[in-house]
């Protein structure tokens, strides 16, 4: 016959301790124009392969298994992160505007779709201190007014956002929001939720 103990003695809670919750951001060192592009053409590949069939799928799937052993971020999560966080994320941002732009004869704006609604959006919706140099590079940089175009930003507060961003994002919640570059149905309130990534180890 077995015999199962149980303690008289009640569990201690442990306290909680607010530091605990408390999640540091990451640092990165600072990109030289060398070090923006080799990210931007590695966020470029990250998306040729989510994009691809099943086998290129299959390869970007294992190439997202994180080991303890990986001590260099994603494309994804590098870009992500140096969006939201890094004090100065325009040699990453302007690498990737200037490689999405380039791009759009071969994919017929497919990757610039997806610089938009991921990296370029978060700046202009979550980093109120970007947005005025951000509007600076739109008065005179095509490649940056096209990829602003692709911006979803709620109606009120786009009339806020310093000219030309004012007039170029999709306004959400407005009867002209169909917007001119390549779209994607849903929602966007989360950082890059619009992006449709899968599988991320962080979410807001």
């Amino acid at each position: 016959m077995g015999y199962e103990y149980t303690s008289a003695v009640p569990d201690e809670p442990v306290p909680h301790d607010p530091e605990d919750d408390v999640v540091e951001p990451p640092v990165f060192a600072p990109l030289d124009a060398a070090g923006a592009r080799e990210l931007a053409e590695r966020y470029l590949e990250d998306f040729l392969l989510s994009a691809g069939d099943r086998a290129e799928r299959l390869a970007r799937d294992t190439q997202d298994a994180w080991t303890g052993d990986d001590v260099r971020p994603r494309p994804w999560d590098e870009v992500w992160d140096r969006v939201l966080h890094e004090p100065d994320p325009f040699p990453a941002l302007d690498a990737l505007v200037a490689l999405a732009h380039a791009r759009t004869p071969v994919d017929d704006y497919a990757f610039l779709a997806y610089v938009s609604a991921g990296p370029v959006e978060d700046a202009v919706v979550w980093r109120s201190d970007l947005r005025e140099a951000i509007a600076r590079r739109c008065r005179r940089d095509v490649a940056w007014r096209t990829t602003v175009r692709g911006v979803w930003v709620d109606a009120a507060e786009a009339v806020t956002l310093p000219s030309p961003l004012d007039e170029l994002v999709t306004r959400l919640g407005s009867p002209d929001g169909d917007g001119a570059v390549a779209r994607r149905a849903g929602k966007r309130r989360s950082p890059s939720k619009r992006q449709d990534r899968q599988g991320r180890r962080r979410h807001r």
